[in-house]
Order: structure tokens, then sequence, then C-alpha cells
């Protein structure tokens, strides 16, 4: 499973959060990731998430949250 430590992420309604910057890059570009794709973000204050890519918007990535695991 990809782990991801995200510098650049914001919380979004319904249970989605948003990507931005150099991520969203390396997300799609590197790692090559696509709609659908499961994957953890790790947003360095000791939360993992469980998330599925739902939309590519710009320079944003949408993704639904799964779970939620303290670390």
């Amino acid at each position: 499973m990809t782990k991801i430590f995200v510098s650049d992420m914001k919380y979004y309604k319904d249970n989605n959060i948003i990507v931005c910057g150099d991520d969203v890059k390396h997300i799609r570009n590197v790692l090559r990731l696509t709609i659908g794709n499961r994957f953890l973000i790790c947003d360095g204050r000791k939360n993992d998430y469980f998330v599925e890519i739902d939309k590519f918007e710009g320079n944003f990535i949408i993704t639904k949250i799964i779970k939620k695991v303290e670390t």
C-alpha cells in the first residue's frame, strides 16, 4: 500500500480530503495513480487516512476518506 506524507491538504465536507501543491504532481506523474486507486495519506499530525481518488480537478486531487487511523 502506498503511503504518502502530504504537506498541503485541506479537509473538505462530506468526508473528503483535497490534496494540493507539489503532492498532486507526485501522485499523478511519479506514482501514476488514477481515479479509483487507494492509498494512505499521513498528515504529519499522528493521523493516517485510507483514501480513494475520486476526482482530478486542475491542481487538486479530491479523495474520499475510507478510514481514519490515529498513529
